[in-house]
């Protein structure tokens, strides 16, 4: 049940307003105002891992790959691609998509493209298949990585 007190749409789209809700990966997404009510969100049958609020878009990390959505867009964009799958964790970084990842591959920096898909590149290439597998990141916010 969700609370009536929680702003459902943005006032100009059908489009969930994902900042004014506590949000919750599980199964899908998940979203209340209150953190006791809580209604389905998007993303249902994707087991979600991590998500980023930032000013204009949601970024959630899920078992089958990296969406965002922008909020004034009713539709999930895919961010990863062959290379990126089985996301566990992600964190804010500069560049576009501002964004970096991390897997049972271990760490990954997107760049977009220039038909806008997102190609990414690992930077675990010299540890061994052990070493590689990561299921937390916390980016070093004075060194982007690029």
């Amino acid at each position: 049940m969700a609370n009536d007190r929680c702003p459902r749409r943005l006032a100009t789209t059908s489009v969930p307003d994902w900042t004014h809700s506590w949000l919750l990966g599980a199964d899908g997404l998940h979203r209340s105002c209150d953190a006791k009510h809580w209604e389905a969100a998007g993303g249902h049958g994707y087991p979600v891992n991590d998500l980023i609020r930032q000013p204009r878009r949601l970024v959630c990390a899920a078992l089958w790959g990296l969406w965002q959505i922008d909020d004034d867009q009713p539709r999930w964009i895919q961010l990863h691609d062959e290379t990126l799958t089985e996301v566990l964790a992600i964190a804010p970084t500069a560049g576009d998509p501002g964004v970096v990842a991390v897997s049972a591959y271990g760490l990954a920096f997107g760049r977009r493209g220039e038909h806008g898909a997102t190609r990414w590149q690992s930077r675990s290439d010299g540890l061994s298949l052990n070493e590689r597998f990561s299921n937390a990141v916390l980016a070093q916010p004075d060194v982007p990585g690029r």
